[in-house]
């Protein structure tokens, strides 16, 4: 697979340890020596908005509430996922949710 992704995305404050961000990502993928069985339909873009809040309560450690949705499930993001038999998945919308923590290591 070769994929071309285009990415749009912000950040913005809104207190001292609170921010907001947002990205819009599309992915178009070409597939050269893949055969597409009989009734199978080739996806080949993928559009995913991605939405979070993050508390920053010291310069290494961040809180974050991320949502994450795209039309075409999780095409582009894990190119050996596309095959025959998973292909049909991709025809769905995706959407996740996740609440995590990063810490910055010195």
């Amino acid at each position: 697979d070769r994929t071309f992704i285009l990415e749009a995305g912000a950040k913005k404050p809104i207190s001292d340890t609170f921010f907001v961000t947002g990205s819009l990502t599309h992915y178009i993928l070409s597939r050269d020596s893949y055969t597409l069985g009989e009734e199978e339909t080739e996806y080949n873009n993928n559009t995913a908005l991605n939405l979070a809040i993050l508390m920053q309560p010291s310069e290494a450690f961040n809180i974050y509430l991320r949502a994450e949705a795209s039309t075409n499930n999780v095409l582009g993001f894990e190119p050996i996922a596309y095959n025959r038999k998973s292909s049909k998945y991709f025809k769905h919308p995706f959407g996740q949710l996740s609440l995590g923590f990063t810490i910055k290591v010195p």
